[in-house]
Order: C-alpha cells, then sequence, then structure tokens
C-alpha cells in the first residue's frame, strides 16, 4: 500500500515487471525494483532496456518486441510466456479499465479466453481490488497495437521461441553438419522454408544450429499427432520480426525485388503483404518494416474460395519447374544451381500455396490430410498419390493431375520434373483405374507394382 501510494500512476512497468518475476519464481521487492530500473537521466521507471535488463540480472532472458497481432501474444502465453504490454487510452475505449483513460501504461497479458478477450493483470488495480481484468479483444488491440504498434516485452526461458526465416531459402537438415556444396540427393536435406516462413526454435548450439518446428509444413508424428515439420536451420537465417499475414504470393518461379539499392531475389510460393498497387508495381512490406518494389504481375492473390482459375494456377505453378532437376529436399525456386528443382512433395507443396494453402511437407502426409475421391470425381488440380509397393500403405510419390489423362510430377527415377500421362505411366488410361487399384508402374528399369489413390484438397 506504501510503495503503491508513494509511485503512484509512476510504477506500471516495475509493477509488471515485478508481476513477471514472482510468475518465474524470482519474487522481488518491489520498492527495490523500481528503484534498480528508474533511469537515472529522466527519473522516470519506464525504460524498457532497464526492466529487461533486471529481469536478466536475475537469470531470466528478455527482449523488447513490436508485434503484429495479438495472434503473437498469444503464441508467446501459450509458450509459457506472460508478455508485459504498453498501451495508451482515451476515455472509454477500454471497457472495464481501473482508469478512465491512459496516456502511457503498462499490463502482464497473461492469457486469452475462449473467446479470444484477453486477460490481462493490470498494476492500476487497487490491493483491496482483483489486479485480473477480461479486456475485449478488439478495444485492447486498439489501445494497444493501434496506439502503441504492438510494442511488448516478454521474458522466460529463451526456448521454445518463435522465429521467421528471414533469408530468400534456408535449407532443414536431419542433423547439423557442414557441407562443402549442395547434392541432388543428400538423404539429411528434408526440406526448405521460404523468406517469411514461422519456426518454433527449440534449442540453439554453440556452432549455429538451431534446432526448429516448420511450423508452415505439417509433419504426423508415431503418436498420430501433427507438427510442424521438425530439423535445424543455420541461426543466421532466423530473425526474431513476428510474421505477418501475407495477402499475396510469388507466382514466378523466381523475382526481384529491390529496397532502395539493395536487390533482394524471392522464391515462387513465398508469401508478402502488399501495400500499394500503381502501374504495374507493387509495394510490399519486408519483416524488418522497410518497404520494396516488385512488379504486380509477379505475385497472385488467391481468391477467398476455389475457382477453375484456382485449379488452373496450381498447374501453371508447377509447370515453372519442368526440365529442372529432381532435387531430393527441394520446395523452392531460388536454388543454388539454376538446374536444381524440386521434389514430388516439394512440387505440390509450392503449387498449393499460391493457393494459399499450406500442405503437409511429404507425400504420406499430403495424402492423409487429402480428401479421397473416385476416380470420376477426379479434377485437374487434384493429387495422385502412388504407395511405395502393393502391399504397403506407405505413400513414397504424389503427382498433379492436368486433366484428360495428364499428370505432371517431379519423378525420381527419372531425375527431373515431367509430364506424363497415366498410360505412359501404367500402360492404362485413367478411365481404367479406380482409386485404390494395384499397378504396374512402368517408369522403372523394372517395373514395380504399386497402389494408386486420388485425393483433393479443394
Amino acid at each position: 500500500g506504501e510503495t503503491q501510494e508513494k509511485y503512484k500512476h509512476d510504477i506500471c512497468s516495475p509493477t509488471s515487471l515485478s508481476m513477471a518475476l514472482d510468475f518465474w519464481g524470482k519474487k522481488t521487492e518491489l520498492e527495490a525494483l523500481a528503484e534498480e530500473v528508474r533511469d537515472k537521466t529522466s527519473a522516470l521507471f519506464g525504460n524498457w532496456p532497464a526492466n529487461v535488463a533486471a529481469a536478466g540480472d536475475r537469470g531470466l532472458p528478455g527482449y523488447v518486441a513490436r508485434f503484429e497481432s495479438l495472434n503473437d501474444v498469444e503464441r508467446e502465453v501459450a509458450a509459457g510466456r506472460p508478455v508485459i504490454v504498453s498501451i495508451t487510452a482515451r476515455e472509454g475505449e477500454l471497457p472495464d479499465a481501473p482508469y478512465k483513460k491512459t496516456s502511457g501504461h503498462l499490463l502482464v497479458v497473461g492469457g486469452f479466453t475462449e473467446q479470444g478477450d484477453v486477460i490481462a493483470y493490470d498494476p492500476a488495480g487497487k490491493p483491496r481490488e482483483n489486479v485480473r481484468r477480461v479486456y475485449a479483444r478488439a478495444a485492447f488491440h486498439h489501445v494497444w497495437r493501434g496506439r502503441k504498434r504492438g510494442l511488448a516485452y516478454v521474458l522466460g526461458p529463451d526456448f521454445p521461441k518463435r522465429l521467421t526465416v528471414g533469408v530468400p531459402v534456408a535449407d532443414l537438415w536431419s542433423k547439423p553438419a557442414k557441407r562443402d556444396k549442395p547434392t541432388l540427393d543428400d538423404a539429411a536435406h528434408l526440406t526448405q522454408l521460404l523468406y517469411g516462413e514461422a519456426v518454433t526454435a527449440l534449442e540453439a548450439r554453440d556452432d549455429g544450429w538451431v534446432r526448429v518446428r516448420a511450423e508452415e509444413q505439417d509433419s504426423y508424428l508415431p503418436s498420430n499427432a501433427w507438427q510442424g515439420y521438425p530439423g535445424w536451420l543455420r541461426a543466421e537465417q532466423l530473425v526474431s520480426a513476428a510474421t505477418s499475414e501475407g495477402d499475396a504470393v510469388v507466382r514466378t518461379r523466381q523475382t526481384l525485388l529491390q529496397r532502395g539499392d539493395d536487390i533482394l531475389m524471392l522464391s515462387v510460393g513465398t508469401r508478402l503483404r502488399r501495400v500499394s498497387e500503381s502501374g504495374g508495381a507493387s509495394f510490399v512490406r519486408l519483416l524488418d518494416g522497410s518497404l520494396a518494389e516488385v512488379p504486380s504481375d509477379a505475385l497472385y492473390v488467391a481468391p477467398s474460395s476455389p475457382t477453375a482459375a484456382s485449379r488452373a494456377e496450381i498447374i501453371r505453378t508447377a509447370e515453372l519447374f519442368l526440365g529442372t532437376s529432381y532435387y531430393w529436399g527441394g520446395r523452392a525456386g531460388v536454388q543454388p544451381d539454376p538446374k536444381f528443382g524440386v521434389d514430388c512433395s516439394g512440387l505440390v507443396s509450392l503449387a498449393y500455396r499460391i493457393h494459399g494453402r499450406d500442405v503437409p511437407r511429404d507425400s504420406h502426409e499430403q495424402k492423409l490430410k487429402s480428401r479421397l475421391l473416385r476416380r470420376s470425381e477426379l479434377e485437374s488440380g487434384d493429387l495422385v498419390f502412388l504407395t511405395d509397393s502393393e502391399t504397403s500403405d506407405r505413400v513414397t510419390h504424389v503427382m498433379i493431375y492436368t486433366g484428360g489423362d495428364g499428370l505432371i510430377e517431379s519423378r525420381k527415377s527419372s531425375g527431373r520434373v515431367l509430364r506424363t500421362t497415366f498410360l505412359e505411366r501404367f500402360g492404362k488410361a485413367v478411365t481404367a483405374i479406380e482409386s485404390g487399384d494395384a499397378l504396374t508402374d512402368l517408369s522403372f528399369p523394372k517395373p514395380r507394382r504399386r497402389r494408386i489413390f486420388f485425393g483433393s484438397y479443394f
């Protein structure tokens, strides 16, 4: 009570810090903490780096950030880290707050209701009141993201931590190891992540490798649970900037973005947030907040619901890779060698990103999440899956149906991305095949018996 009266209206920042420290089992006397973080020049208590440093002195890592939306805060809270945020509210803008208005105030976000409203711990609550408050999501977003541009600081153990790919293409590996140059068939090369894709970092090594889950590429665990694709990335390929919801996606195999004197080459499938478009040029917002110019015809905005054009765009995207080499783990249009292409499921993943949809990374999981079809339901842009053998349920190949008897695929046995037909591949036209049939795959030097399935994401 005495402390609160002595520093009334001044110590919302150290009070919020004290709440967070208490949450992490590092209970600290508030008045001493307030004096510790007081800015020696301005005599104010709201010096953000000083507050974060005080937590660091107590063995609790932290950082100051600007988040794009409450979704980012939700991810931190879900990872077990309460977030301290800054708000400014005019009279009536934050109903149920213990103040009518504030020109600058800090509080702790510790949870969210089922409806998505914000559970906050507000230092302005008097001791006899419960500092726990529930603020309507839209109102809170306005006074925090709208008024303070998402200013926050996060305290807690470094991992798990949400990070973002900050380079055009990042390679995900099954184990961390130095490689002199890429090869087309390195089994440790799991997949590739594009600029702006989200990862959850789980562990960092001193040699610069980070163990992550690639959150936009699902994988299926033996425990019957879905999760992001696991593997190792180089730390220098990641940034802490929050991902932003892209409304446009790169539709050319590669495109150049110009930011001042800098040129950035991005891959097909890269999602970008377009802020303006004029005279055939678009400006997009990059992860560091800067604007870059890109030709408008290099971008595609998927319709809100699927159309015939969506199916055509999927096929057109796959055609960008025709003639390129089959590349185990390949999933990008920007490669170390221009002859390098993609693998079978990487081709599907990129083609479907154009449509605004993330499908699982590997062909088996792509079948698991698809809607299985009868042959009579098959339409262009749908998927054709092959099992490893006639007796196996494990899917090891996927192709894209192009209509008629046609297919497009990245075929390992041929070593390239190509067009083919059911007749050429199986000795039967599609009209003579039903989902679940066992067929002879003629694409191998020694033909193999496999089972075929049709699936759709439409």
